[in-house]
């Protein structure tokens, strides 16, 4: 395997001299400060925590379509779609292959208007370094905003990363080199996802966060307040269970609009066509929280 130290430095001459020096530390890009595009209408945006980065509420997540072979027109035409209609934070992963080809055939022409993040699955420093590479070529571009540890499970896997050869002394090396500008974790577990913000001085989370979150580890009570009080940046995943709250109970919609009534900065929705994204972005250019009582209605019907 490649030395990061090594393989960082041939990475940074070939930027300097191929594309320009990029900055980095938290300095936010010019879009994110003042840009406007009114021909696209409105989406509401949320600052990203401590990242300062301001971002639409709806984010376009890099599954479904996106990570299915061999749809390459049609998931170029929805990811080009996602922007027209002013979604500025994209998100995807080394594990969705070909999820980030296809956002590089857009980003190539695009990386300016998103906030763009990925993930790496790998554990050790050398492999998470490999792949963060990996990902910088997929995605045609010479850095992303936000590079996440994917799907942490087990204790034994934050052991692991939080190692000197584990996934975080890559991370904040890419971080460093200007490769990448925030940290973040996703999990699927309460417990560990707490732990790991003891651990590391994490930029972002990515939780599950729908209905079914009070009999599958809380998150919302006990995660979300933790996450606010130290200003992380609060990203949702899976608002409709991959399609399993789909089930004719309770309207996509509503589904959305729960996620988006909770604490968490913008919600992430893989989507299966154009007619899907245009209806959650209809849902958020009119977006009314739920109340107590509405949410807690929701939370009912699954709790079966």
């Amino acid at each position: 395997m490649d030395n990061p130290d090594q393989a960082g430095m041939t990475r940074r001459r070939f930027l300097q001299g191929a594309l320009g020096a990029i900055a980095g530390g938290p300095a936010l890009a010019p879009w994110m400060r003042s840009r406007r595009y009114p021909d696209r209408g409105q989406l509401p945006t949320r600052v990203l925590g401590r990242t300062g980065a301001r971002v639409t509420m709806l984010g376009l997540g890099g599954q479904i379509l996106l990570e299915t072979p061999g749809m390459h027109d049609q998931a170029v035409e929805l990811i080009n779609r996602a922007l027209d209609l002013g979604i500025t934070y994209c998100d995807t992963a080394a594990a969705y292959y070909p999820s980030e080809t296809y956002y590089g055939e857009v980003m190539a022409h695009r990386r300016s208007e998103v906030f763009l993040a990925t993930k790496t699955a790998d554990r050790t420093r050398d492999g998470a370094w490999q792949s963060i590479q990996q990902s910088l070529t997929n995605l045609q571009t010479d850095h992303v905003d936000l590079i996440q540890v994917h799907h942490l499970d087990s204790f034994d896997e934050l052991d692991q990363i939080t190692q000197p050869d584990g996934a975080l002394a890559a991370m904040t090396e890419a971080r460093d080199q200007g490769l990448v500008r925030f940290i973040g974790l996703s999990s699927h577990y309460a417990d560990i996802m707490l732990a790991a913000l003891d651990a590391f001085a994490f930029d972002t989370m990515l939780a599950r966060i729908n209905p079914l979150d009070p009999v599958r580890g809380d998150f919302i009570g006990r995660v979300l307040p933790v996450a606010r009080a130290r200003g992380l940046g609060i990203i949702a995943m899976k608002v409709m269970d991959r399609g399993g709250l789909l089930d004719g109970r309770v309207r996509p919609s509503v589904l959305l609009r729960y996620t988006l009534s909770q604490p968490v900065t913008t919600a992430i929705v893989g989507c299966a066509s154009i007619q899907n994204l245009e209806d959650n972005i209809t849902t958020c250019r009119s977006f009314r929280p739920l109340t107590a009582a509405q949410a807690d209605k929701v939370e009912r019907v699954y709790a079966g």
